[in-house]
């Protein structure tokens, strides 16, 4: 009875009117788009940013990462170190809910992880791969059946990855075969939602944003990057699933042909035929999306981005409290003169104007910041490699 009383009141407060987002306000000052009140979509209680900067936008070459995590006030983030190490071929690893094929080698890993999970909300290895991950709600089921995590992906990438590109291979992999599922808060099946991820390295940035089991992916070399609690690639990825467009159908998510214009476009393949591309954040984003994601206007300029791309993703305008918020000051700090530096990088977590850092009953409680460069040889600049946590 008392486990059940205190459930209640954990749902209750999670959808208190001062959690959630109200009309967004326009303010240039602050960036944009944002909410004095903050948090994400209408009745869904969320949190976290995770930012990015790589090549001329980082102070010193390299890369500089960052991730505010934001969870239930009185749950106990850890900070951990996990060593790595050689299994057997019939190895497994027992994730928060299931139990999987263990990988024949593991990297050393440094966590910032819930108490109670195996996964973990942001983390960096020993070969310099630093990933966050975020909570998205979109228009494919979100199941409490007990799969992998959002967190558990995002470890199994750290242990398994040599390269961002390589743990974005593996988390992807591990997703089409076990699927995303399960409580993503201690002993509340009713909370359960879908990930985006930010994979980084010293050379490059992923943007990974799933729903279900489908997903694209979006590399930056040069720029900025970040992601919050909305869905953000539109027709400007690099990688996808094969089954994007398809499932985009089978669960009637694309209008008639007539309509179909804001959210597919023919695009040149390879081989000199044409396929159909999809526009991720308006084809999957719950609830149709914050305000403008249904518009055909797509004068965007690269999203989340450095700047480039094909307009295809989705403008400030489009994207709600402190993803604009988040996007506003990393160009800004790719402007200045020293660039996106790791002092500018814990600046950007403070952040209270847009929400960035958060309180209430969901709140920041754990904070991470990275200065990756490549960690070849034994030089100087694998001693430049240092992470905060906090």
């Amino acid at each position: 009875m008392q486990q059940r009383q205190q459930q209640q009141a954990r749902s209750a407060l999670l959808t208190q009117p001062a959690f959630l987002i109200g009309e967004p306000i326009m303010d240039q000052q602050l960036g944009g788009v944002f909410d004095r009140r903050e948090m994400g979509r209408p009745g869904r209680p969320c949190g976290c940013d995770t930012f990015a900067a790589v090549g001329s936008a980082a102070h010193g070459g390299g890369a500089i990462f960052g991730k505010n995590s934001d969870r239930p006030d009185d749950e106990v983030m850890n900070t951990e170190l996990v060593a790595g190490g050689s299994w057997p071929e019939d190895a497994t690893v027992k994730c928060t809910y299931i139990t999987i094929a263990q990988a024949r080698e593991t990297a050393a890993v440094v966590l910032c992880r819930p108490w109670w999970m195996w996964g973990a909300e942001m983390g960096v290895n020993e070969h310099g791969v630093a990933i966050g991950n975020e909570a998205v709600w979109t228009r494919m089921p979100h199941s409490s059946e007990e799969r992998l995590l959002g967190m558990d992906l995002l470890r199994l990438g750290l242990e398994r990855g040599r390269t961002a590109r390589s743990a974005l291979d593996v988390i992807v992999q591990l997703l089409e075969r076990y699927g995303q599922g399960g409580a993503c808060a201690y002993q509340d099946a009713s909370f359960t939602y879908h990930n985006s991820f930010l994979i980084c390295d010293a050379r490059e940035i992923w943007v990974l944003e799933t729903a279900g089991d489908v997903w694209v992916a979006r590399r930056t070399t040069d720029g900025v990057q970040s992601i919050s609690n909305e869905l953000s690639i539109g027709f400007d990825y690099d990688l996808c699933s094969s089954n994007l467009v398809a499932a985009a159908e089978q669960r009637g998510l694309l209008p008639a042909a007539r309509d179909r214009q804001c959210l597919v476009r023919a695009v040149d393949t390879p081989g000199g035929g044409r396929a159909e591309r999809l526009h991720f954040a308006r084809v999957f984003s719950c609830g149709g999306g914050p305000s403008g994601l249904d518009s055909e206007d797509d004068a965007g300029d690269g999203g989340s981005g450095d700047g480039g791309g094909d307009g295809g993703d989705r403008s400030d305008g489009e994207m709600m409290g402190r993803c604009a918020r988040g996007r506003f000051l990393m160009r800004e700090g790719a402007r200045r003169a020293q660039k996106v530096t790791p002092d500018y990088m814990m600046e950007v977590l403070r952040d209270h104007d847009g929400g960035i850092c958060m309180h209430g009953a969901f709140e920041t409680t754990g904070a991470m910041v990275s200065e990756l460069h490549d960690l070849v040889g034994e030089g100087s600049q694998a001693a430049h490699t240092v992470h905060w946590f906090t």
